[in-house]
């Protein structure tokens, strides 16, 4: 990659992480996590996520959820709902536009079996 690529490559990139002018304002995602970030196979969990301006005040923004691991765990879009598919780590993430939040790391862990 020539020197000049490399620079217009950064320059976009840096282009389109500012945010805060054209988008409503948004200038991250935060998502809520309840503690500990644990489902069981076949149960669900609900997460939150607000946008914040620069400020650090919240936005109203429409708010999306995606997950890489649908084998692991799947997210409604709508609403933050996740549910545990099968045991392990699973990674949900919020989206408005073209900000995304951080990956949030969910485990999947297998039911508690009922007490006798």
């Amino acid at each position: 990659m020539t020197r000049a690529a490399g620079l217009l490559a950064l320059v976009a990139l840096l282009g389109c992480s500012d945010l805060a002018s054209g988008e409503a304002g948004i200038a991250t995602i935060e998502v809520k996590v309840p503690f500990p970030a644990t489902v069981e196979r076949g149960d669900s969990l609900h997460l939150a996520a607000r946008a914040l301006n620069e400020a650090g005040d919240s936005v109203a923004a429409n708010i999306f959820w995606v997950t890489p691991d649908t084998t692991i765990l799947t997210v409604d879009s709508a609403t933050g709902i996740v549910a545990g598919v099968s045991v392990g780590q699973g990674r949900v993430q919020a989206l408005s536009g073209s900000l995304a939040s951080a990956l949030v790391t969910i485990n999947v862990v297998e039911p508690t079996p009922p007490t006798p």
